[in-house]
């Protein structure tokens, strides 16, 4: 069973790397055995001849070194690519981290919002509430001075106007909540 924790991108990459690695080793050590055998083959030779093994061993010494040329030249290619990849993924690391360092932010400030606006509105809300309960004093007080014949019809007249402009005043700021 395969781990949840494992990258098998990078898996894959770090195989391709070892396989690599393991083939240019292998061609390391054949290129030393190749050049083992013709030394040790030139010390059984007759001085006869040397000078064609002579030739051959210049052939593989330098096939030797042409193949270990092609090793650092890809070595360094591969270096460079694996250099550039881990900026990028530097890079990109960071990106994410300001991203995810901004979505908190945001979130932060949207849940702070919120709540600044849930008070708000309960603070209206207890406006209104007092509002109303203002209004139904004074409806009382008006049911009660037209009843009593001492209160003068001017009295009524101010509290009935009052009544009506607490009333209008409840309706704008209800239309607004």
């Amino acid at each position: 069973m395969i781990s949840s924790d494992v990258d098998l991108a990078k898996t894959k990459s770090l195989l391709l790397y070892l396989s690599l690695a393991k083939h240019k080793i292998d061609q390391r050590e054949f290129a030393k055995q190749k050049l083992a055998a013709q030394i040790s083959a030139l010390k059984k030779i007759s001085t006869k001849t040397i000078k064609k093994h002579v030739v051959d061993l210049e052939k593989d010494i330098a096939e030797a070194i042409a193949t270990e040329k092609k090793i650092i030249t890809s070595q360094k290619t591969e270096d460079e690519h694996h250099r550039e990849l881990v900026e990028k993924i530097d890079k990109l690391e960071g990106k994410l981290e300001k991203y995810l360092n901004t979505k908190e932010a945001r979130k932060r400030r949207i849940l702070e919002l919120e709540l600044k606006i849930k008070k708000k509105m309960a603070s209206r809300r207890e406006e209104l509430a007092g509002l109303r309960d203002a209004i139904k004093n004074l409806e009382k007080l008006y049911a009660s001075a037209k009843k009593d014949k001492k209160v003068s019809k001017m009295r009524l007249k101010s509290i009935e106007t009052k009544i009506k402009k607490l009333k209008q005043k409840l309706k704008i700021k209800a239309k607004k909540l």
